[in-house]
């Protein structure tokens, strides 16, 4: 499901103990569902942890935030994160 450079990046936040949990149908998928999701959601309890960057920096990828006027919600740019999106509330 995963490419090597998205478990990398996942792989990255475990190392650095930042909290967070895989959420949605993506989820679901994960555990045997038999669902179809063009996207994983991951929820932060802390999109400010300092090991979220770290991991982003590792993998060479960056966190832009959010930007409340326009309505944008925060996300991450690079190949190594297209597929995952960010949950802000569960």
């Amino acid at each position: 499901m995963f490419s090597d450079k998205e478990l990398s990046f996942l792989r990255e936040l475990v190392k650095r103990k930042v909290p967070f949990m895989i959420v949605g149908l993506s989820s679901a998928a994960l555990q045997g569902a038999p669902v179809v999701t063009q996207d994983v959601d991951l929820w932060f309890k802390n999109l400010l942890h300092p090991g979220v960057r770290k991991a982003l920096a590792k993998v060479g990828v960056v966190y832009v935030p959010p930007v409340p006027a326009a309505q944008h919600p925060p996300m991450f740019a690079g190949d190594a994160v297209a597929l995952f999106d960010i949950v802000t509330h569960v």
